[in-house]
């Protein structure tokens, strides 16, 4: 229903308009009475007050209470539901505390309203959600997978240990709880298993290499496994509207503890016997910045599943620790085995990291 121009003038008379940023609509959607309106800015706004659009002409076509407020987008249900067909993208938005004169019924921030179609009901959902993240990707850090270089006979200060060419860095399995709070932003908790480029979804990669270079009967067998466990904060840099779905850009930090740990066994074909020969434990926290974009999409009220991709970029390295126990019986033909082994297992952060999250919310 369109309002009258004799009628502007009490509704003016009862509206504080916020200062206008650019409040334009952008979307309406009539068979549900929602109209979305664009804003810079919208850290004064609530849900529960109110908004009425204004054509070119400086009419007001309809009213109606917000029933959502994100970063940048209003929701707000006109009052009859059947005016929002009459607001046209482009319109004006103005925005008050108080209900314009002639507003009644109007929808509130967790009313009930109808699904399009349908005959059922439901709520809108809400601004925060619970979700469950499985992300394989490229990690922020790194590890070489460590070959055992049997020495020459009468061979001194010689380094028994080596980096290979492979390394470690691909996140094979990774799961994450991440709680977001809106506006706030979202927190999250992540686990990973790495592994290298192989198909193979295995937290060991096991390498053979021989002992002796005279008694090719006795072997190294090194299994390399490596974990990582951190949390992150992302901060909305631009969000759909809750319960409508579409595009998330965001940017935040990660801090993530990874471990990496090394057993190196000496076999014996002779006799079938085996020998603890070396074992390193590395310990080493990566902090990243951390941006991407996610798409959901919703499900009824509050269910929602979506995908994304997201850049990592490693820019410290702290606390590195390792411990290292060496049983060999070839260390007095090595300077300093330890300090060989630490070497070659080059555990340090990556250039670049990559995550594609997969994700199931619960939003409400």
């Amino acid at each position: 229903m369109i309002l009258k121009p004799h009628g502007l003038a009490l509704i003016f008379g009862t509206f504080f308009a916020l200062p206008a940023f650019g409040q334009k609509v952008s979307k309406t959607l009539p068979d549900k009475g929602w109209v979305f309106s664009t804003f810079s800015n919208t850290a004064d706004i609530k849900a529960g007050e109110f908004a009425c659009f204004v054509d070119d002409a400086g009419t007001t076509v309809a009213c109606g209470k917000i029933l959502k407020v994100s970063t940048t987008v209003l929701v707000v249900k006109v009052t009859p539901p059947s005016a929002a067909a009459q607001v046209k993208v482009g319109f004006k938005t103005e925005v008050s505390k108080t209900p314009p004169a002639g507003l009644t019924n109007a929808a509130g921030a967790g009313e009930t309203t109808a699904v399009a179609g349908k005959g059922k009901k439901r709520k809108a959902a809400g601004g925060h959600a619970l979700k469950l993240i499985s992300s394989p990707g490229l990690g922020v850090f790194s590890i070489a997978k460590v070959g055992y270089v049997p020495p020459a006979l009468g061979a001194s200060g010689v380094s028994l240990w080596e980096s290979t060419k492979d390394t470690i860095s691909v996140e094979k399995i990774s799961a994450a709880l991440e709680f977001d709070g809106g506006s706030l932003g979202r927190v999250g908790l992540r686990y990973a298993l790495y592994g290298d480029n192989q198909f193979k979804f295995v937290s060991k990669m096991v390498l053979q290499t021989d002992y002796d270079t005279t008694n090719r009967q006795k072997f190294v067998e090194i299994a390399h496994s490596v974990t990582a466990f951190g949390a992150y904060y992302d901060y909305p840099i631009k969000r759909p509207v809750p319960g409508m779905g579409g595009l998330d850009l965001s940017a935040g930090l990660d801090l993530l503890s990874t471990t990496a740990k090394i057993d190196a066994t000496l076999h014996d074909d002779a006799d079938s016997s085996s020998l603890s020969l070396a074992a390193i434990d590395s310990k080493l926290t990566v902090i990243s910045l951390r941006g991407g974009a996610e798409y959901a999409y919703y499900f009824g009220r509050s269910f929602e599943i979506g995908i994304g991709l997201r850049a990592l970029f490693p820019v410290a390295e702290l606390s590195l620790k390792q411990t290292v126990t060496i049983s060999d019986g070839n260390s007095s033909k090595s300077q300093n085995e330890s300090e060989d082994l630490m070497k070659a297992l080059d555990h340090k952060k990556a250039s670049f990291g990559l995550q594609i999250p997969a994700f199931i919310a619960v939003r409400f």
